[in-house]
């Protein structure tokens, strides 16, 4: 009997402190600069109905663009030749076709910040998802024979 009660004080004291411990960490993750960045892009649907409707938009821009021959982006594209291109769509990759967020969230839970070390290994792993919105706009102009040329550092 003297013994279950030597050990209750002990299990208070490791429960207390494992609790104070795990209080510590997530207030550490949640100081991290990015933090509330990252849950607003993982979890807002503000976020999401933003992207969609950015790349609907940029559809319904498509559409006007591919039946005017006169429409560039590059405004020194008056000669014939370059005219004569096909019709071309340049994007960034990472968070703007693929949502690396996943990648920042670790990266929270680590208590750490960007090393290229760990980006590398988490473009090997090819997790990151396509931008809400992204895909199809991507593919309707792919389908439209539209050039489609990305970006990216990695």
């Amino acid at each position: 009997m003297k013994r279950s009660l030597l050990l209750r004080p002990i299990f208070i004291i490791l429960m207390t402190g494992s609790i104070l411990l795990s209080a510590c960490r997530s207030s550490d993750t949640l100081r991290h600069p990015a933090t509330s960045s990252t849950l607003w892009v993982q979890n807002a649907a503000e976020y999401q109905a933003l992207s969609i409707t950015a790349y609907k938009t940029a559809a319904s821009y498509l559409e006007l663009a591919l039946k005017d021959s006169y429409w560039t982006a590059y405004t020194p594209q008056q000669n014939d030749e370059l005219r004569s291109l096909p019709p071309a769509i340049i994007v960034d990759v990472d968070e703007t076709v693929l949502d690396n967020s996943s990648f920042q969230a670790r990266m929270i839970k680590q208590s750490s910040s960007f090393n290229p070390e760990a980006w590398n290994r988490w473009v090997k792993e090819a997790k990151g998802e396509a931008v809400p919105g992204a895909l199809s706009f991507l593919q309707r102009a792919a389908d439209k024979g539209v050039a489609i040329f990305y970006l990216t550092n990695r």
